[in-house]
């Protein structure tokens, strides 16, 4: 089953945020990049072999191990050298369920903003690990982006193309019910 992903290869998504403003653009195939406060790092993401929360995504769970963490704090950029980030869609059969999986969310210790349209993203630094944290999800509801939700800041969200052309979301997969999720 082939992921289930948010972006088109070269698009570029910021997310405003009071910690500052993230950006993720997608590189061909997996390949992903986010920058933070004057950072950059790429992520070596994976696909999920099964669903994880609902979700069929891509995923980097920061692996570095012990010499990867001494590297980073030589490579990192200030003292955060790890990504550990998430792109998927997130599917609901109603968009009251898919308002409380957005309340869940905003309830981590994250930074969260979301569209109209259902691009959520949340995150955060964790300095003591040196790793960036991000999650990227397309919410669907029933199939379909939503049209609107309740809290939505359009404009925290920014969605550009950065190379090629064409459209800059993949659509909504084709799920049955036992892939959407509610708050767990």
């Amino acid at each position: 089953m082939p992921p289930e992903l948010v972006l088109q290869e070269g698009v570029r998504l910021s997310a405003t945020t009071p910690s500052g403003t993230v950006s993720v653009t997608a590189g061909q195939g997996y390949a992903r990049t986010y920058e933070w406060n004057g950072c950059s790092l790429a992520a070596s993401m994976m696909a999920r072999s099964q669903r994880w929360y609902g979700a069929m995504g891509l995923y980097d769970p920061a692996g570095a191990g012990p010499l990867g963490l001494l590297l980073g704090r030589v490579f990192g950029c200030n003292g955060i050298s790890r990504t550990v980030v998430e792109e998927a869609q997130v599917h609901f059969a109603t968009q009251s369920a898919a308002e409380r999986w957005i309340a869940h969310r905003t309830r981590l210790p994250f930074e969260t903003v979301w569209s109209n349209d259902g691009l959520l993203l949340a995150w955060g630094v964790s300095p003591g690990r040196q790793q960036l944290n991000v999650d990227l999800w397309q919410i669907c509801i029933a199939g379909l982006r939503p049209a609107q939700l309740r809290g939505a800041r359009d404009d925290m969200v920014q969605v550009t193309r950065v190379a090629g052309d064409g459209k800059l979301r993949q659509e909504c997969a084709s799920v049955g019910a036992e892939a959407m999720v509610g708050v767990r």
